[in-house]
């Protein structure tokens, strides 16, 4: 097995908080990759979901986070809104 980075990929893991990562990685076994980013001084892994073969398959993924995401403040909110105050005597 070679320990080369040979393969593209996009890394969607953090995709809504820093973005679509596009790195150089190598495949560990079918469902996971390791890749070193610039200026890391170790190797990380990405699981399943978390890496892509394709930017359109990157892109597809960040739209499902960002949906279930807004869908999980939508309910907070709606939470929020119908909360009632607490006063707690101690």
């Amino acid at each position: 097995m070679t320990h080369e980075f040979n393969i593209n990929v996009w890394i969607t893991k953090y995709a809504l908080t820093t973005g679509i990562i596009e790195v150089k990685a190598r495949k560990v076994d079918p469902s996971m990759v390791t890749y070193r980013r610039k200026g890391g001084m170790f190797n990380e892994f990405s699981h399943d979901k978390d890496w892509h073969t394709s930017k359109l398959e990157a892109l597809n993924r960040f739209d499902q986070m960002k949906e279930k995401k807004i869908k999980s403040l939508q309910k907070q909110i709606e939470t929020l809104k119908t909360k009632l105050p607490k006063i707690i005597i101690d």
